[in-house]
């Protein structure tokens, strides 16, 4: 693995990392980059770097105010390091290496081992707190504008080097007891205080006790007698604080030194003294670390749950224990099924397009999700070009018909103003009924959905759309409990289905008005159909104006239908 090491002025101006290779990344002050903050010659984003296994590509930016010198000369766009070269900007060094840390499995016991509890480290006073105080009061600040865990862990190492002067590394490790031990250690990030301090190589013995008895564990070697346990002699004292929390499963803070020892003893008072003074600092990021953690966690739940959950959910979320309340349970819901129409056309006309096709598919499906949050219902999944919400869970609602509807009607009248969904049109089935509604997944990725006969209910109305000439078809439970006008399109067996479904179209006020005595002789008609009276029914029917539902109930009674059951012939 390739490290890049940067060193400023200071002996804290410091970090390590890994860089990812094939990828580009950006050395700078600004926040999204790799940050060089103790350096005022270092602009905003500086240079782009790009690594291969053994070579560094090195691309300035013209946003830069200075150069970037490699061996000496200024650069004037581009240049390549070697593995164990160096570049310089302004004050600051970098040294590209290709080395990698060490885990080793302890040979020797420790001369002196001591281990102490959380509380007991929580009980120590600092020696000399001023030294701590200003350092302390930087830690929440700097944690909480981390956004990802590689980034934690490098300004964590460099935080941690600057406040435990006397330590020659330190490395943030997890510990895995399911693995082999060979395996089992994990060394997220290292750094050291300087690179003539040689391999850095954690003991597997030490962060293994630590991280399985959840104790801080510190170890004094006597290196007077011949040892194999670390492997160029150059570690005096270790000690190993787990993180803590189950957001940071196994995470543990090493620190490492030399040379304390030799010189008073590991019986010094005042060595002793320090040594604690360090615990205490070191279990103080170590809890802040796990604390924080754990926010972003989430903090990060609550942002995927607002695309799933309506405001009116989030707020009993946050009022009662998040698992309880997510566990899937079986309860009444009302189901929507939405789906575009004229998807395949568009994606022929787009074929050159596919981003311009992405984003107005991501548009269509974005006025289906809010539309279904406004009205206080769960998004429950996608299926291709298709939204499924759902009302009635993990907060039951006397409302729900009612409110579904409603997001049925905004959702239509956004598909006929919206000029970023033009050409798209919408389909839209409706159905109440008993299904199980929960979470799936695991914390980090929740999924929430609802599976049960009302779902492939709703499913099947939205598919009948299509065949009926309508846009929002109903089941009969939701069409009897909503206050918008609604008619009855009778018994309907979709093709390659084996039962029927009671259809229900929505109407609006306007539709009813001018054509209130065609519905009325449709219904009449249908009526007739259903009690097996087929020529009474071809006679209602045959005033009705032209249109789709008719069609299907006039070739329903010519077929002489006993059961009252319109047949689909076709999809």
């Amino acid at each position: 693995m390739a490290y890049l090491v940067a060193q400023g002025p200071a002996a804290h101006h410091r970090w390590r990392r890994s860089i990812p290779t094939g990828k580009t990344v950006t050395i700078g002050r600004a926040d999204d980059c790799w940050q060089v903050d103790w350096d005022s010659q270092v602009s905003r984003k500086h240079c782009d770097l790009t690594a291969s296994s053994d070579s560094l590509v090195i691309s300035m930016r013209s946003e830069a105010s200075n150069p970037v010198f490699v061996n000496g000369e200024a650069i004037e766009s581009t240049a390549v390091v070697s593995l164990s070269e160096r570049f310089v900007i302004g004050q600051t060094s970098f040294h590209f290496v290709g080395d990698e840390i060490l885990a080793t499995i302890n040979q020797d016991p420790p001369f002196i081992e001591q281990t102490f509890l959380v509380h007991d480290l929580h009980k120590l006073a600092f020696s000399d707190p001023s030294q701590r105080i200003e350092l302390l009061s930087r830690l929440p600040d700097l944690m909480a504008g981390v956004t990802t865990d590689d980034d934690l862990f490098v300004k964590l190492t460099q935080w941690l080097l600057e406040g435990i002067r006397r330590a020659s590394g330190i490395a943030i490790v997890s510990f895995d007891i399911s693995a082999e031990m060979e395996e089992a250690v994990t060394v997220f990030h290292w750094d050291q205080r300087s690179e003539r301090d040689g391999v850095f190589a954690p003991s597997r013995q030490l962060i293994q006790k630590a991280v399985t008895e959840d104790v801080t564990v510190v170890h004094f070697w006597d290196h007077g007698t011949e040892s194999d346990y670390t492997q160029l002699q150059n570690t005096d004292w270790a000690f190993c604080i787990p993180v803590g929390g189950h957001h940071c499963p196994g995470w543990a803070i090493y620190v490492a030194g030399r040379g304390e020892i030799a010189v008073g003893g590991i019986q010094d008072t005042a060595f002793q003294s320090a040594i604690r003074d360090d615990l205490k600092f070191a279990e103080v990021a170590a809890s802040t670390v796990g604390n924080i953690r754990g926010i972003k966690k989430l903090q990060a739940t609550q942002t995927q749950l607002q695309q799933f959950f309506p405001e009116v959910v989030m707020d009993a979320i946050e009022a009662s224990e998040l698992d309880e309340l997510l566990q899937p349970s079986e309860t009444r819901v009302t189901v929507i099924f939405c789906d575009l129409r004229g998807y395949s056309r568009k994606s022929e006309q787009l074929m050159n397009d596919l981003t311009g096709l992405l984003n107005r598919t991501s548009a269509a499906l974005s006025i289906m999700t809010r539309h279904i949050l406004a009205n206080d219902g769960v998004v429950g999944d996608f299926h291709g070009d298709a939204v499924m919400g759902f009302w009635g869970w993990p907060v039951a609602d006397e409302k729900m018909c009612q409110k579904a509807v409603d997001t049925a009607v905004a959702i239509m009248e956004s598909f006929s103003h919206e000029q970023s969904v033009e050409d798209f049109h919408v389909g839209i089935g409706l159905a109440t009924g008993m299904a199980v509604a929960g979470k799936i997944g695991s914390d980090d990725q929740v999924k929430v959905s609802a599976l049960g006969p009302v779902v492939n209910i709703a499913s099947r109305l939205e598919n009948l759309t299509r065949a009926v000439g309508g846009h929002v078809l109903l089941d009969e439970e939701t069409a009897s409990a909503i206050s918008n006008p609604n008619r009855r399109l009778g018994r309907v067996q979709p093709y390659g289905m084996s039962a029927a479904v009671s259809v229900f179209e929505l109407i609006s006020n306007d539709q009813l008005a001018e054509n209130l005595e065609g519905f009325r002789q449709f219904e009449r008609a249908l009526e007739a159909f259903e009690s097996g009276k087929f020529d009474e029914s071809l006679i209602l029917l045959s005033p009705i104006a032209d249109q789709t539902m008719v069609g299907l109930l006039k070739s329903a009674v010519e077929r002489e239908c006993s059961d009252g059951i319109i047949r689909l012939e076709s999809k």
